[in-house]
């Protein structure tokens, strides 16, 4: 019997190879970047080459060009983004089998080496909804989930803690306030 080679998870992530993409999966325009802005970051920056491509379940108007305008500025040109328009807190209420279509239909074709997206644990059922759409979508790719800071006390035990530097969490919390104003004025809302 042979011996399995260890491989530490952390970020920068031990790959075989360099990731070629990395698909992100957001319930809301700004989830993505709330969750792993900085991990993201430290992906394309240790991975020249790398694409990457968010697929997020609501957002038009205002929170469409959030994101986009987010997206762009975090990743350039490497970043294909896909908005499927659904109500905004309506997740999986709202037309559950199109939702999953959506998804479904923002990776055909794709086959991503890391998958990252919000935690299958999120007691907001519209982050946790894609947490588990992505869990049946995605089956063949490792999946790091990510955690929306609330106040309600959800957080979980994470699998990989991927710890920030101050610098890092201060420039991923100025990227926010620059990119997501529609969303400052809310209560839940605290840089």
């Amino acid at each position: 019997m042979g011996t399995v080679e260890e491989r530490p998870i952390v970020i920068g992530l031990a790959f075989e190879r360099p990731p070629s993409m990395v698909a992100c999966f957001g319930a809301h325009a700004d989830d993505i970047e709330i969750g792993a802005a900085a991990t993201i970051g430290r992906l394309a920056e240790s991975n020249p080459e790398c694409r990457f491509l968010f697929a997020i379940a609501s957002g038009d108007g205002l929170r469409a060009a959030e994101a986009e305008a987010s997206a762009a500025k975090l990743l350039g040109d490497r970043v294909s983004i896909h908005l499927g328009g659904f109500g905004d807190g309506f997740l999986p209420y709202d037309d559950p089998a199109a939702v999953k279509r959506f998804f479904g239909s923002v990776v055909d074709g794709t086959d991503p080496d890391l998958v990252i997206c919000p935690t299958s644990r999120d007691r907001h059922q519209d982050h946790r909804f894609v947490g588990e759409l992505t869990h049946q979508i995605m089956r063949d790719q490792w999946i790091l989930e990510y955690e929306i800071p609330k106040s309600d006390a959800d957080l979980t035990r994470p699998g990989v803690y991927v710890p920030l530097t101050s610098a890092e969490a201060m420039a991923k919390l100025d990227h926010l306030d620059s990119h997501f104003a529609s969303q400052q004025e809310k209560p839940w809302y605290d840089r």
